[in-house]
């Protein structure tokens, strides 16, 4: 069984190898996902749907809320695995 961060940096790591979006898109974000006509080239959106239990939960989008900075911790754990494992591919 997979723990969080696993199945967090898996699915990630899946979408971003799927060709289908645009790289680099959710650089120009507003966070208005429902508004967005690119939502569905957007890796970002595309990772939060397939996390969506997590989205969902109004714990997790509340900033004085410890979910909140459980997820954003988590965020930066996967962000900073990835950037380490890069850095070693490249030398």
């Amino acid at each position: 069984m997979q723990s969080k961060k696993e199945r967090y940096k898996n699915t990630l790591l899946d979408l971003a190898q799927s060709g289908k979006f645009i790289p680099g898109i959710y650089n120009y974000c507003d966070r208005w996902c429902e508004r967005c006509t690119m939502s569905s080239k957007c890796l970002t959106f595309a990772h939060e749907q397939a996390m969506k239990e997590d989205a969902t939960d109004p714990e997790t989008n509340d900033i004085s809320n410890e979910k909140f900075w459980e997820s954003l911790r988590l965020s930066f754990q996967v962000t900073f695995e990835l950037l380490e494992e890069d850095a070693k591919r490249f030398g």
